[in-house]
């Protein structure tokens, strides 16, 4: 019960702390979908429906999704995030052998792919907005 009540305490502060912030687009919430873990159901059934609804979302790719999760951002021209739980063991693993293949391809792409810090990004998302 106080697990409850502290994720109801939560939730609530969150929405009031981010009243103040106005979202692109004069949009007044906005929502992040994220699907975790790299299962093949989020690939063959989420990913056509968010196709048909015209909406973007956040995976968490494992093994040999990552290079063509990497393709699409570049075709794209977007903004691509990794977050890995954990590296060949651990929790929801990623193959070393697919880290080190996703290195290779950021590297051989360095001329077209800038691979930054999440606050790095951040900052220079927020920059080109003031700017604009």
């Amino acid at each position: 019960m106080k697990k409850l009540s502290l994720l109801f305490l939560l939730m609530s502060y969150t929405v009031h702390a981010r009243q103040k912030i106005t979202w692109p687009y004069h949009k007044k919430a906005v929502i992040v979908l994220t699907y975790d873990d790299g299962l093949s159901s989020q690939l063959k059934v989420a990913i056509p429906q968010l196709d048909s609804a015209h909406l973007t979302a956040t995976f968490f790719l494992i093994g040999k999704e990552l290079i063509a999760f990497v393709k699409k951002v570049q075709n794209s021209g977007g903004l691509g995030v990794f977050m890995f739980h954990g590296v060949g063991g651990d929790y929801i693993n990623t193959p070393a052998a697919a880290h080190r293949q996703l290195l290779a391809y950021l590297v051989k792409n360095r001329k077209d792919i800038w691979v930054a810090t999440f606050q790095q990004a951040m900052d220079y998302v927020t920059q080109t907005e003031k700017i604009n």
